[in-house]
């Protein structure tokens, strides 16, 4: 860190601490006041959210999908890709390729 420049200064501490060795007063400087506020607002600021982008290596040699899990492909194939059972609401003739997304939609009527 430049022990002349205060802008080199990263956290409030050590923006306090530069100003205390340096005899200036955080209350007097309107440019240190800034900085402070600067750097309060930053260390405030929350961190945006990044979902895990673990790399997805089961894919689908159809459609060119990926999972995280061979479990997952294998679904994926088996309801979408093979002439597998269609699950049909008999109340509103909505069709289903897995049963558990039928069995839930049943719950609802």
């Amino acid at each position: 860190m430049d022990e002349g420049h205060m802008y080199g200064i990263k956290t409030v501490a050590e923006l306090d601490e530069w100003a205390r060795r340096n005899n200036i007063s955080i209350d007097t400087d309107t440019e240190l006041s800034l900085r402070r506020i600067s750097l309060l607002a930053d260390q405030l600021t929350v961190p945006t959210h990044t979902k895990d982008k673990s790399p997805r290596g089961n894919r689908c040699a159809i459609c060119n999908k990926s999972f995280k899990q061979k479990s997952h492909l294998l679904r994926h194939e088996r309801t979408f890709h093979e002439n597998s059972t269609k699950y049909t609401c008999p109340d509103c003739n909505t069709e289903f390729n897995r049963k558990d997304n039928f069995d839930r939609h049943m719950k609802q009527h």
